[in-house]
């Protein structure tokens, strides 16, 4: 049997779901405590019933208790772990340092940084948010340089489909799509779409690498900055075949701003929408084709919904949520998958490929074992490399973990403790115990079960 707890704070009574002893309400903590308040403004903590917390996350301890206080708490609130969906930082930012390369593993965790070597038994990236990370080679998907390693750190949101897991999207209609070999698969006839909540105020792009299914023609459509789940004020952009589509909703008002025909048709592989507020533009990618800049009369200042959806029968491989304007270019480019039989598969900047049976990283320099010889050159000739799937440990941990987002980083991990200046936890993956700098954390989701 479920038991609550009913917390007067202040003012305001909120009720807590509890488990044997999921939340409890103790006295003013001391000056000394209370000086330790971890970020300035004002933290908020959402529990499994969907009620809200705001004030000031003073920390997870090893017994799993989130303490938080606040001027509007009758003392400090400790809350169990178990009873908390996700906890959402203030004050988290960038650290104003270059992240040029990224690196990316199987189910959709990633880190960008400064990639120092890859060996048979290591790749090694130095992050200035966890510090110098030792992975397993087995564990890695990708890896890009430059500005292309950036697109790896410019993620906003992913997707979890390899792991067979819908979430953080939610589908209004879930009986139109199956998670499936890795892959999200609808079949609809429209109006069924998939939903994610991302908070937009800037420049962002949208992406998706899907194929028709069943003989179907291709068909996909993308949203950004929508203000509800209802799409009543948003951007659209909608690929069927060799037909594109820009359209706005305003107060569920449709205006269609293009529509183009582009040669050749597509039948699969990555489309994308782009928007700017502070310039008022829609830009639209199929596959390489650039289909063109919009202008948008009536401006999107802000949105707080992604969403995708399909009109016919299509295999979704990952949809893609980018910080600024992303064109086709970049480790989004080159996802996961594309290398296979135990090779590597090396894009160099000038849009060069090789396949190679060995890779290795020392001093800036990339060296490449191929069936036809050895070759050398400087890491920043190359754009990314697709590495062998297969062999992997686990990408995420056992069951419960946490899903940390920050800045140019995505870890699952097993939580350990949260202080005020990190968060400590681990996984084999990422090559054991992490340390993240709390400063630059914007937002940990809890993961108790498999449902998608």
């Amino acid at each position: 049997m479920r038991r609550w707890v009913l917390a007067v704070l202040g003012t305001a009574t909120i009720l807590l779901p509890m488990s044997a002893r999921s939340a409890e309400i103790s006295p003013a903590p001391p000056a000394a405590d209370a000086a330790a308040t971890p970020t300035a403004g004002t933290d908020v903590v959402i529990t499994t019933a969907g009620d809200s917390l705001r004030g000031t996350v003073l920390g997870i301890d090893s017994a799993g208790r989130l303490r938080m206080s606040g001027p509007t708490f009758a003392g400090e609130v400790k809350v169990l772990a178990d009873a908390v969906d996700r906890i959402i930082l203030a004050g988290a930012g960038d650290d104003g340092k270059e992240r040029p390369d990224g690196i990316a593993l199987a189910g959709g965790d990633f880190a960008s940084g400064t990639l120092e070597t890859i060996t048979e038994e290591s790749a090694v990236i130095n992050t200035p948010l966890a510090g110098r990370l030792k992975i397993a080679p087995a564990a890695v998907t990708n890896v890009a340089f430059g500005r292309h390693g950036d697109v790896i750190g410019n993620i906003l949101l992913d997707t979890n489909f390899i792991t067979g897991r819908l979430a953080p999207w939610t589908a209004k209609v879930p009986q139109s799509w199956t998670l499936t070999d890795g892959a999200l698969v609808g079949r609809s006839g429209g109006s069924s779409w998939v939903y994610a909540q991302v908070d937009q105020k800037e420049a962002v792009t949208i992406l998706a690498k899907a194929a028709a299914i069943d003989g179907n023609p291709f068909w996909l459509d993308l949203c950004l900055y929508s203000d509800d789940t209802n799409l009543s004020n948003c951007l659209t952009a909608s690929f069927r075949g060799s037909l594109m589509y820009l359209r706005q909703y305003t107060n569920r008002s449709l205006r269609t701003i293009s529509n183009r025909r582009l040669q050749p048709a597509a039948n699969a592989g990555v489309v994308r929408l782009a928007y700017d507020p502070a310039a008022g533009k829609a830009h639209l990618w199929m596959g390489e084709v650039d289909a063109g800049e919009y202008g948008i009369s009536v401006k999107l200042a802000s949105g707080n919904y992604v969403a995708f959806d399909t009109g016919g029968a299509i295999k979704i491989e990952y949809v893609r949520v980018l910080r600024g304007i992303v064109p086709p270019s970049g480790a989004d480019a080159a996802p996961a998958g594309e290398a296979a039989d135990g090779k590597f598969r090396v894009r160099f900047a000038n849009g060069d490929t090789l396949t190679a049976t060995k890779v290795a990283l020392a001093d800036g320099r990339m060296t490449l074992t191929t069936e036809h010889g050895g070759l050398q050159c400087a890491a920043t000739a190359v754009a990314d490399v697709a590495f062998p799937p297969g062999g992997a440990p686990a990408a995420r941990p056992e069951l419960p973990y946490v899903e940390v987002l920050a800045n140019g980083l995505r870890m699952t991990l097993r939580l350990d403790l949260l202080t005020a200046e990190h968060l400590i936890g681990r996984s084999a993956a990422w090559g054991g115990e992490v340390r993240l700098k709390r400063s630059a954390i914007r937002e940990i989701r809890f993961v108790r079960d498999k449902s998608p």
